[in-house]
């Protein structure tokens, strides 16, 4: 099968078009057809549907060219991991995952530590803590309170910061603080959810879980801590005691605290390559240095 063969074919079918695609691909458009005639023949199915008013993809075409892209986008990175890198320059696109919730200083550090080093490298960030895992992104970020399922790629912790019950000083002082479990569910209660978890069950450091009823329950940190900076509900969420966050009190932590760690997976087709070394590298000293309140580039010179 020829990877130009595929190409063409993500061309048609992005574009709805013959004309478009070997405009776009610098082809004759009887080559294109071609192409695509010879791809359709090799796989044993109709790829794309021609009529008058352009090309459509059938159900079989459209999974095989999600396919395609990333078999494209898996070669380019093999071309451009065989250039030389001039002066240790790296160039090409890396696609980063970063949990829900990151505030935006610390992307923009992230992004203006990037342009600095690397300057021809191009990040293309995007956030979410979907399950399970999008193994097509080159490197994905979670803020975790397991250890992740077995899977196709290579995990690291790069950090570990509390998670507890959080709630203001302004709340405490005109509800008081809750005593026991029992006076906890009484209360108006929100929750951070960590991939894998439970809304409706709150873990115990002992191991055990209470049920409890939240207002709201969202993968979002800064979310939720934007509602208890209000003042009218205890959270459950990460407590980085970062200077120039609003500071929480914490609520029965000898029951609820525990550990929330934030870890790196590498899938395994994304390999260690030097940019994906160099992106891990800027993570594992970027977010560490923000949940402990000082400057991410400080901890980059």
């Amino acid at each position: 099968m020829d990877l130009d063969h595929v190409r063409s074919l993500v061309a048609v079918i992005d574009s709805g078009s013959f004309a478009a695609a070997a405009e776009a691909r610098g082809l004759a458009r009887s080559t294109l057809r071609s192409q695509i005639e010879t791809l359709e023949k090799q796989v044993g199915v109709a790829l794309v549907v021609r009529s008058a008013r352009g090309v459509t993809a059938t159900e079989q075409g459209l999974s095989f060219a999600a396919g395609g892209r990333a078999l494209v986008r898996q070669a380019e990175e093999l071309r451009l991991a065989a250039l030389p890198q001039a002066g240790g320059r790296l160039q090409g696109v890396l696609r980063v995952i970063l949990p829900l919730g990151i505030p935006i200083e610390a992307h923009t550090y992230f992004q203006k530590v990037v342009r600095r080093l690397q300057p021809q490298l191009q990040i293309q960030l995007e956030f979410s803590n979907a399950q399970p895992l999008d193994l097509s992104a080159d490197v994905i970020i979670q803020f975790q309170t397991q250890a992740p399922p077995h899977g196709p790629y290579r995990t690291f912790v790069i950090n570990r910061a509390p998670e507890g019950l959080l709630a203001s000083q302004d709340y405490l002082n005109q509800h008081g603080a809750p005593r026991s479990v029992e006076e906890l569910l009484s209360r108006r209660l929100l929750t951070w959810l960590p991939p894998g978890e439970d809304p409706r069950l709150w873990a115990l450091a002992d191991g055990r879980e209470v049920a409890v009823r939240s207002e709201l329950a969202t993968d979002n940190i800064e979310l939720i801590r934007q509602l208890v900076a209000a003042g009218d509900a205890i959270a459950r969420l990460p407590d980085p005691r970062k200077p120039g966050l609003p500071r929480f009190e914490r609520v029965l932590p000898e029951l609820f605290d525990r550990p929330v760690v934030a870890r790196v997976l590498i899938p395994e087709r994304s390999g260690l390559t030097p940019r994906v070394r160099f992106v891990t590298g800027v993570i594992e000293k970027l977010i560490p240095g923000w949940l402990s309140g000082r400057q991410p580039d400080s901890a980059l010179d």
